[in-house]
């Protein structure tokens, strides 16, 4: 997915270390359905990618990007092709 690879670029450009996860296809549709991670985190609006800094999961791409040079703690979460 090209929206989360723009947000792993600019932790990669960034030298920020992050935790990049990817989920199953099975693990997708229970987000879709259920707007959670199998780990309990809640995903907004059931949608992937997202962004998770300090345990709050971000949606919107500018959003994450202006969160990137704030804190230190990441995990990219997007579905595997």
């Amino acid at each position: 997915m090209w929206r989360a690879e723009v947000i792993r670029i600019a932790l990669h450009i960034g030298n920020i270390e992050f935790n990049d996860l990817r989920i199953s296809r099975d693990e997708f549709i229970r987000v879709k359905l259920s707007g959670k991670l199998d780990n309990g985190i809640i995903i907004p609006f059931h949608q992937l990618p997202c962004l998770i800094i300090e345990g709050e999961a971000l949606l919107k791409q500018l959003e994450q990007l202006e969160q990137l040079d704030i804190v230190e703690n990441y995990q990219v979460i997007s579905p595997k092709k």
